[in-house]
């Protein structure tokens, strides 16, 4: 009986022996399951870390080469706008001649020739005029065809609205015109700052005036030689070049229509916040909004 008793025990001490090395063994396998399980979670995490940190690199370089781009392409608009500039500058313009202006007036009026004396000025012809009547009339002799947009020289106090005639010199042609026919070559120009942002122009290119918009300013451009800089969008789609830069107060640009609204500047305070602003980034005006004062 004693026997049977300890081979129970025996028997009983062996499946709880065994029992335990199971639960262990068990343990053993999850604790090397999560471990395996952690080292990949976190190779996936450096991956993933890697990953965005070569997007914020690449992001970075991006704007980096966008920003260089866009200075590189405000430097090339400059460069092309100074060479345009010095082109038109070392091409025809229109020159105040008196001699000849008053040769040809005097050839006209022949017997009855006014005294050499007043000032003369550039003026533009608003329309076209084409003169009437056949070339044995003596009066078809001495008026003078105008082309749109031309510009020709005048004397100056005998510009008026009233209805009447003015001798006129252009190039070698030279006649009387009519007077409502002409106005001063162009408006002065406003003062130099962000207000002439929008402003409605004409710029001449190879003798023909086209309407643009004035869409940036830049002060001291190294371009120019220091001058003060407009930057003009052409609405003619006929024209190469749709932006180009010119000198603030270039006689190859007139003013036509000022800005609607000037950019003042209003009072500083929390007033200012949600307010429509323009930043000006790297050579381009980006637009923002206040937000904290």
């Amino acid at each position: 009986l004693e026997v049977a008793q300890r081979r129970q025990v025996n028997s009983a001490a062996t499946l709880l022996q065994n029992s335990e090395r199971r639960r262990t063994a068990r343990v053993e396998v999850a604790q090397k399951r999560q471990k395996r399980d952690d080292s990949t979670a976190t190779r996936l995490q450096g991956s993933i870390r890697r990953r965005n940190a070569k997007q914020e690199v690449s992001q970075r370089r991006r704007k980096r080469d966008d920003g260089a781009a866009t200075l590189l392409q405000g430097s090339v608009r400059r460069r092309n706008a100074r060479a345009e500039v010095e082109r038109r500058r070392a091409s025809k313009t229109v020159v105040i001649d008196a001699d000849a202006y008053w040769t040809r007036r005097w050839q006209a009026e022949k017997e009855d020739q006014s005294p050499r004396a007043g000032e003369l000025c550039l003026a533009r012809a608003i329309q076209t005029f084409v003169p009437e009547g056949s070339r044995d009339d003596a009066s078809f002799l001495k008026e003078m065809r105008l082309a749109e947009h031309a510009t020709v020289v005048v004397l100056r106090e005998e510009l008026s609205p009233e209805p009447g005639w003015v001798f006129a010199l252009s190039g070698d042609d030279a006649g009387y015109v009519p007077r409502h026919y002409l106005k001063t070559e162009h408006k002065e120009w406003p003062a130099f700052g962000q207000s002439l942002i929008g402003a409605a122009v004409e710029v001449s290119v190879d003798g023909v005036w086209l309407r643009a918009e004035i869409v940036e300013v830049g002060a001291a451009l190294a371009e120019l030689d220091g001058a003060n800089g407009v930057c003009v969008r052409f609405s003619d789609e006929a024209h190469t070049i749709t932006e180009e830069w010119h000198e603030f107060g270039s006689e190859e640009v007139r003013i036509i229509e000022a800005a609607v609204a000037e950019n003042t500047r209003p009072a500083f305070g929390a007033s200012l916040v949600g307010t429509y602003v323009q930043v000006h980034v790297a050579g381009a005006w980006l637009h923002a909004v206040v937000v904290d004062v």
